[in-house]
């Protein structure tokens, strides 16, 4: 059955290729509805990597307009989003900072004139409401977590939860050692039966440490 709905969708795929803004969201979320979600969507992450070069992990969901989003960002798999932005930095050294120098809203060429997004956002992580994440932020590491309504203005660490305008470390999830097995395991890169069937192991740590590490 999934696999005949995943059919049945490809014309919107090159629907899509039509570059109107509100027709191209409305076949987005269109798809996301039709297509199981957007947690399961194959489809929707083919759209957003041909059409938007924004690479989504599998089973990674939350409030994605790809209008909204900058090219070149990797969010990685099992991550959770709510609203959030990812600011351009506009030319503080030139003799205007209006976007009329760089903006294709404006007729400008912007193919050498905007800085290229290397935004890499890991497994696992949790991004608040309403945060905002900096130009300059390359990098959110697996399992950090992001309170809502922060300002990101530099790399985040793995298991890291940060916090505030600015955003600062509030705490690590875990001890380092156990950062340390979990970035070993790499749980996320398991097949989805391996996940799901042993659900109950992702309660307790310790637990899960004590079963996985050996695997690894």
């Amino acid at each position: 059955m999934t696999q005949l709905r995943t059919f049945l969708l490809i014309p919107f795929f090159y629907l899509y290729k039509l570059n109107f803004k509100y027709s191209r969201l409305a076949i987005f979320y269109l798809v996301k509805y039709l297509d199981s979600g957007l947690p399961y969507s194959t489809l929707i992450r083919k759209i957003l990597w041909h059409y938007h070069q924004i690479k989504l992990g599998q089973y990674s969901y939350g409030v994605f307009n790809p209008y909204i989003l900058p090219e070149g960002i990797v969010i990685g798999k099992f991550t959770s989003c709510a609203d959030f932005r990812v600011m351009y930095n506009h030319k503080i050294n030139e003799v205007t900072t209006h976007p009329f120098t760089f903006s294709k809203n404006f007729g400008a060429c912007i193919k050498d004139r905007l800085d290229k997004f290397s935004l890499e956002i890991g497994n696992d992580v949790w991004i608040g409401h309403n945060t905002i994440i900096l130009a300059k932020v390359k990098k959110i590491g697996d399992g950090a977590i992001i309170g809502a309504g922060s300002v990101v203005t530099k790399d985040v660490p793995a298991y890291a939860i940060v916090a505030g305008n600015p955003a600062k470390l509030v705490r690590y999830r875990f001890s380092k050692y156990q950062i340390k097995k979990l970035q070993k395991i790499k749980w996320w890169n398991w097949c989805e039966e391996k996940i799901f069937k042993n659900y109950q192991d992702f309660l307790d740590i310790n637990q899960f440490l004590n079963k996985y590490d050996k695997e690894s």
